[in-house]
């Protein structure tokens, strides 16, 4: 630990050959005064060396504990990656887990459970859209952009499983395309709405929960 340097008496009055009447006197008590200061002028060289020492163990302890910082740092960015991509995949077992429980019911006999994607064809010319509307769970829409380019709303609040099908009925989103607006959800987990152009498409999107948000078929 470094210490405070030790001071050193002033030497007195040097001899000189222009004070002749002083001059021995001067020279007595300078000699005189030498021991002393060479005691001081060590004491003093010590303490300077030992601080230096001090200050490379310092610095080199300093230099050794920022590696060792970067070394943690990059440890917790892996363990955050790691722990991003398990819960990724526990969504995803989630998602699958749920489909499956929900299709072994449907194949043991139960009802199909509201909010799971039945779907529900659209009939006849008369309920062919071709203006801005909102679509509900599983239903199959015809989109006619013939005339001018609209958007569907996507349901609000979907369940896991969800799905809702729009087709190209007049062959002509690749010069009036449909928009899917994501109503507060995500789109293949990403907060952007889905721009439908390409002719005589059909497009599912079915809903694989918050991170994921609604993923086009």
């Amino acid at each position: 630990m470094p210490t405070s340097p030790p001071s050193i008496s002033a030497l007195p009055t040097a001899p000189s050959t222009t004070s002749p009447a002083t001059f021995d006197a001067n020279a007595d008590a300078f000699i005189a005064a030498l021991p002393t200061f060479r005691t001081e002028a060590n004491a003093l060289a010590s303490n300077a060396y030992g601080n230096a020492q001090d200050a490379y163990t310092g610095a080199s302890n300093a230099t050794a504990q920022v590696a060792l910082a970067a070394a943690q740092v990059t440890l917790a960015s892996n363990q955050v990656t790691l722990a991003t991509a398990q819960a990724t995949a526990a969504d995803n077992a989630k998602v699958a887990a749920q489909a499956a429980a929900t299709a072994a019911a449907i194949a043991a006999g139960a009802a199909i459970p509201s909010g799971n994607g039945q779907l529900y064809k659209t009939e006849g010319a008369s309920n062919v859209k071709s203006t801005t509307f909102t679509a509900a769970t599983g239903r199959d829409y015809d989109c006619d952009t013939t005339s001018a380019a609209f958007t569907a709303t996507l349901p609000a609040s979907p369940a896991i499983g969800d799905y809702c099908t729009f087709s190209d009925f007049g062959g002509t989103w690749d010069t009036n395309p449909l928009t899917l607006n994501r109503n507060g959800q995500l789109i293949s987990a990403s907060a952007t709405d889905l721009i439908c152009d390409i002719e005589f498409a059909t497009v599912t999107v079915v809903f694989r929960g918050g991170t994921k948000g609604w993923r086009p078929q």
